[in-house]
Formats: C-alpha cells, sequence, structure tokens
C-alpha cells in the first residue's frame, strides 16, 4: 500500500500512524478466553525524514523512563547503547509534530495529483480528495506517540506521566532500541523496492508485543485510568472528518497485521525467529497475514514491468503493488467473500503508473501459484472492472493484468460495500491472534478456525459482534458454538 505526504520540495515524511495499538475486550474476542483486541484508535508511529542532521544524545536516561527503559531492555533481550532523548509534548505541540503541510513546489503537487489520479483510477477514492488533509486529519486524532530517525527522539503526547503515557513510551522506547541495534534507516534503504508495508508491520508489531507486555504490569487501579484514557483517545480518533477509507487501512494495516505476524514468529522460535525477521525483513504485505505461507525468507515471483498502451508515457517508476492492495482494490467493489478467495495464491506482481491523453493510468501484472488462482481472481477482477469506467482485465495462464485510468473528479460515487472487507479481514488477524495466545493453537489451525467462523457467521455477523461491548445470552452460546464447531470441522480436516 502506498501514500505520499509532502513536506516542501527537500523533503518528504511519512508517517506510519492512524492503525490503533489499544487493546481492549470486545464480545467476540471475549468467546475465545477474554483475550484483549486490536482497535482503531489511539496510535503509535515511526516517523522518518529525508533530512540529515548529527543527533546528539542526552548524557543519561531522563528519571521519568528510566523504569520503563529497563523493562523493554529484559523484554525485548537487547540493551540501549546510549540513551535517547524523550520530550512530552501538549496536544498542540504533538498535533504540530505529526503534521505535514500542504505541497508547495510544482513537483510535489504533480505528485499529490497523480497519487489521488492513482488511487481513483482503481476505485479506492472518489472526488476531489485532500489527501494530506486527510492524513493529518487521521494523525492528529489517532497518534499519541512517535519516535523520529533523524533527531533520535522520542516524541509522546501528555506532560505528565499517567499510566496511557507510561504504555505509549514503552512503544516507543522499543523503536529506539531498535533502531540501535538494527538501523532502521539502513534497513529501509536495503530494503528498497520492496513493499514498506511489510517492514512496517515487522518494526510495529515488535513493539506492540513490548507495549502489550508492559500494559500487563499496571496495578489494578492504573489499568483501570489506562482504559479511561484509552478509550478517551479512541473517541478522539473515531470520527477524522471525511477520510477515505483507504486512508485509514494503509496507515493502520501494519498496526492491525503486525502483532499477528510477531505472534507466530514467537510462536515458532521466540525472540531469535523475531531477530532473524529483522535480518531478512519480510517484503510482502502476503507475508505478514500468512507468515507460514509466505515465511521469512521467502521472495515475490519477479513479475515484469506491465505493458502500456502505445504511446503512452510512463510518470514514476515500477514498483509493486501488493496481496492485500489487490484484495482492497477489489474489496472496493466486492464483499469479503468475493474479494479474500480471488487474492490467494498470490505469488507477486507489479505496477507502473502512465499518463494517457492526460489522464492518469495504472497497470498492473500479476502472478499466481496455479492457473486456477489466477482464473479465480480474473473473474473477480473483472467483476471489478464492470463499475470502473475504462477498466480492463486480462489473463494467460498464471498471470493477470489490470489496467485502469482516472475517471475525473465528478465521476458518480461507488455504492458503499458494507461490511468493509478490509474491516473482516482485520476482525480475522485478530480471532487468530487470540487463539493463538490464549489457546497455544499454532497459525494454521488459527486461521482455519477464524475462516470457518467468518463463513458460518457471515461477514454481518462478524461486524455485529465486533461493534457490540457485550453480547445477549443467546448470542453468547451461539458464538460458544460457531467455535466449537469451527474448531471440530478445522481438526477432522488435518488441520493442527
Amino acid at each position: 500500500m502506498t501514500g505520499d505526504d509532502a513536506r516542501g520540495p527537500q523533503e518528504v515524511t511519512v508517517v506510519r500512524a492512524a492503525g490503533g495499538t489499544a487493546r481492549r475486550s470486545r464480545p467476540l474476542l471475549l468467546a475465545l478466553a477474554a483475550i484483549a483486541v486490536l482497535l482503531i484508535g489511539g496510535a503509535v508511529a515511526l516517523v522518518r525524514s529525508g533530512g540529515r542532521s548529527t543527533p546528539s544524545y542526552p548524557a543519561a536516561w531522563d528519571p521519568r523512563v528510566s523504569g520503563i527503559v529497563q523493562f523493554v531492555e529484559q523484554h525485548r533481550g537487547m540493551l540501549f547503547e546510549h540513551p535517547v532523548a524523550v520530550r512530552f509534548l501538549p496536544d498542540s505541540q504533538f498535533e504540530k509534530k505529526v503534521s505535514v503541510p500542504q505541497p508547495t513546489s510544482k513537483s510535489d503537487k504533480e505528485a499529490l495529483s497523480r497519487a489521488l489520479g492513482e488511487l481513483r483510477a482503481l476505485g479506492l477514492v472518489h472526488g476531489d480528495v485532500n489527501l494530506v488533509a486527510s492524513m493529518n486529519s487521521l494523525t492528529q486524532s489517532g497518534v499519541v506517540g512517535l519516535y523520529v530517525y533523524q533527531d533520535k527522539t522520542v516524541y509522546v503526547r501528555g506532560t505528565t506521566m499517567t499510566p496511557f503515557v507510561r504504555v505509549t513510551l514503552a512503544h516507543e522506547l522499543t523503536h529506539a532500541l531498535q533502531d540501535q541495534h538494527y538501523d532502521l534507516t539502513k534497513v529501509e534503504a536495503r530494503m528498497a523496492n520492496t513493499d514498506e508495508a511489510a517492514l512496517v508491520s515487522l518494526i510495529e508489531g515488535d513493539a506492540i508485543r513490548i507495549q502489550n507486555a508492559y500494559e500487563k504490569t499496571l496495578s489494578p487501579a492504573d489499568q483501570q485510568a489506562y482504559q479511561d484514557e484509552q478509550s478517551s483517545a479512541q473517541t478522539r480518533a473515531a470520527s477524522p472528518g471525511q477520510v477515505p477509507p483507504i486512508l485509514r487501512d494503509m496507515l493502520s494495516f501494519p498496526y492491525i497485521f503486525g502483532p499477528t505476524y510477531i505472534d507466530t514468529l514467537d510462536a515458532g522460535g521466540g525472540t531469535v525467529s523475531i531477530d532473524d525477521a529483522f535480518s531478512r525483513p519480510p517484503v510482502a504485505e502476503a507475508q505478514i497475514v500468512d507468515p507460514v505461507q509466505y515465511p521469512t525468507g521467502w521472495k515475490p515471483a519477479a513479475v515484469p514491468v506491465p505493458a502500456i498502451p502505445a504511446g503512452d508515457k510512463r510518470v514514476d517508476t515500477p514498483q509493486p503493488f501488493g496481496q492485500v492492495s489487490l484484495f482492497e482494490v477489489l474489496g472496493s467493489r466486492l464483499d469479503y467473500a468475493s474479494a479474500w478467495p480471488a487474492v490467494h495464491g498470490w505469488q507477486g506482481d507489479n505496477s507502473v503508473p502512465y499518463r494517457d491523453h492526460g489522464r492518469t493510468c495504472v497497470a498492473i501484472a500479476t502472478r499466481f501459484a496455479t492457473p486456477t488462482d489466477a482464473a479465480r481472481f480474473a473473474a473477480a477482477a473483472t467483476r471489478w472492472a464492470t463499475s470502473i469506467p475504462g477498466a480492463a482485465v486480462t489473463s494467460a495462464g498464471s498471470g493477470v493484468g489490470l489496467r485502469s485510468c482516472d475517471p475525473g473528479a465528478a465521476a458518480p460515487a461507488p455504492p458503499q460495500v458494507t461490511p468493509s472487507p478490509f474491516d473482516i479481514l482485520s476482525a480475522r488477524s485478530e480471532i487468530i491472534d487470540s487463539l493463538m495466545t490464549a489457546d497455544s493453537v499454532q497459525f494454521p489451525m488459527g486461521a482455519c478456525v477464524a475462516d470457518q467462523m467468518i463463513s458460518a457467521l457471515g461477514a454481518n455477523g462478524i461486524e455485529v459482534l465486533n461493534s457490540q461491548q457485550r453480547l445477549t445470552p443467546d448470542q453468547q452460546a451461539n458464538l460458544e458454538r460457531v467455535v466449537a464447531t469451527s474448531a471440530y470441522q478445522c481438526r477432522r480436516s488435518g488441520v493442527s
């Protein structure tokens, strides 16, 4: 998933936030042993900057964070090489820190316009959307802490050490520790031309693991205070204006799927497996959503740059598109039951934006494991294309191509797909993670049970359960039956 934030002609800052790292109980997961689940709400973030400077480090840790520093070192299994600065900011200063201004240079304006054209071409947004304002709306309302690569500083929203701020610090200090041991700037440079969302999911999932461990150490009184502050943060982040759902999904992906990915690595080999992932980072969204089928070290198939019509001109370099991004494209018009199976068997892709008679267009070439997988995707993509003016789908063997152009800001809004396929996929990940942590099942069994549950309850049923804070006795009993039946069916099919 890609997006553009412009910050002047010389510097581009990407804020990875707006996905909820705060967890609280919901009925769907309560039936799976009362496991806390990931919600969109208060978030923590990494910021990397194109600018260069030589950071200065404090001689000693701020006494207010020394206990959290020790906790992070102990639970992550690494020691800090030196202290880092921690700055506590009031809301107004913090929101300014996570915001980016509208572009002013011609090149940045063109890049932003092209990004909007690509999103419209793929049916992911409609109308004249201000992408920078939308992303700022998300970050200002949802981010509660960040670690900045450039100046090696942790920033938190809040000027007092409340339980919520302390938990946030556990997350951000984990990022600082990661940076000192792995040099995240170099890791990102080494992973150029791969799927950035996959790397960020590794980084964020690891920090969320330490954050959640720290939260469990809070006293009952602090737990309650933390829950109260968390609820306030979630309320603040719940309605960030007219923000296209794709932006919310794009920014929340690492925080929703990263923890399940990390827990799968942890279950398979503990911290050693997580460290190995930092040495050989994931390169595709598919590895985050299914780390068993796409394990550490897996590489996508090399897919040639898709062909564009004669006479048209590329306007940017080719980039991987991603399995979940393809799912999002299909999910803009199709329901979860149609969109998610369609991307099974994904093995790799390539995409390129181009200009056709003044319009921004996108071409995507995909590769699947078998011709059957490709045919299933092509069929779903053809259904998607019927609602996108001028979109075209081609297929040959295990490959499928998509091509579409920006219909313009005046194009009519598409019908809303409810419930959101991305939200159902997110619930699937939460169910898997809860089963793994509560019942010590392996990822394949967790995925099988989650899929059986979604099939039995339907996307609407999952959405209803996820939106409720308390189930009726009948709902609780029915859900328990579905869980038990799903687990039985999975065991009978040989999944363990």
